[in-house]
């Protein structure tokens, strides 16, 4: 971890005031959670809701099963991150790079992943229900199974990207590019496409 904010914690007893220096964002995340991060750059199902990890290098680190619940990430470096099973829902991805991170069965629900990296990315049976994807990169990503409805992917690029039987009913695939995307078996219902009209198909066969 190369930046930490420091505050300072005041806590009365009595008539005296202790002051201790933590890194303390304001969050409800586990406090010892939150040091074996700094200290291994890994935290395995920990408690790191609500924290703030913008611009963090978190290359390869184990997130898996983490709870990352708003927590803000924008930015981050999480190249080659394990996040299998992490919980996301509305954290902010914002221009944070994922090349070939695992995101297998996370829960992205209304994340804010604009301009965000995701390229050979796995998220595979991942919920990115009402996420927002606009200009994301999404090139070689897995979304076999994934389930993307109403979510927002205005201009992002999904170039070679696996998207069988992914749910995209209601999504925004406004200018989208779609070129050698997989969509076999994906659900596009009401979804708006590339070029703007409404797909009213139930399920893509081909």
């Amino acid at each position: 971890m190369r930046r930490w904010v420091s505050v300072i914690l005041y806590s009365v007893l009595g008539s005296g005031v202790m002051s201790l220096g933590l890194t303390m964002p304001g969050a409800a995340y586990d406090p010892e959670d939150l040091t074996r991060l700094q200290e291994t750059g890994s935290c395995r199902g920990c408690d790191l809701s609500q924290l703030d990890l913008q611009y963090e290098d978190l290359t390869a680190a184990d997130l898996s099963e983490a709870n990352l619940f708003r927590a803000n990430l924008h930015e981050a470096n999480l190249t080659g991150a394990n996040l299998n099973g992490a919980s996301l829902f509305r954290a902010d991805l914002s221009k944070a790079t994922l090349t070939e991170a695992v995101l297998s069965n996370a829960n992205l629900t209304k994340a804010n992943l604009r301009q965000a990296q995701l390229n050979r990315t796995l998220l595979d049976g991942a919920n990115l229900s009402e996420a927002s994807l606009h200009r994301a990169t999404l090139d070689n990503a897995v979304l076999r199974q994934a389930t993307l409805s109403g979510a927002w992917l205005v201009a992002a690029s999904l170039i070679n990207t696996d998207l069988r039987a992914a749910n995209l009913s209601g999504a925004n695939l406004y200018q989208a590019n779609l070129d050698r995307a997989l969509l076999r078996g994906a659900i596009l219902d009401g979804a708006r496409m590339p070029n703007n009209a409404r797909y009213e198909q139930t399920r893509l066969q081909r």
